[in-house]
């Protein structure tokens, strides 16, 4: 697995999209928030009243990179929905080809799941 691009290298205009949303599911009616780490960090740098905070930012969005790297070799499922949660790993971001939307419902909600659906190793 593969962690979702850093913010330096994924600066994107459409950040204004829904940064934070919530996924809800009928069966267990919990609520699980996810956050999109990398638009809220772009976001951020494309505002012009903060150009102080653009190195900072850049370092802070490698840095989650790495960390999301070294979970993703751990396989520790808590750390894992994490990840996910923070949209580190590339399954659990909509934007990209490894978007998996199984993995992510079976992290978010486990309690749901019967099958062993683990996240493939070097994803």
């Amino acid at each position: 697995m593969e962690p979702a691009q850093s913010a330096k290298t994924c600066r994107n205009s459409s950040a204004k999209s829904s940064i934070l949303s919530s996924e809800t599911n009928p069966l267990s009616k919990q609520l699980v928030f996810t956050l999109h780490t990398s638009d809220i960090l772009n976001e951020v740098l494309e505002n012009t009243t903060t150009a102080p905070l653009t190195r900072p930012l850049q370092l802070l969005g490698k840095l989650l990179a790495e960390v999301a790297q070294r979970a993703s070799e751990l396989h520790d499922e808590k750390l894992d929905r994490l990840m996910i949660q923070l949209t580190l790993y590339s399954v659990a971001d909509p934007k990209s080809k490894d978007y998996d939307p199984k993995i992510v419902h079976k992290y978010l909600y486990p309690q749901d799941f019967t099958e062993d659906y683990r996240i493939p190793p070097n994803y």
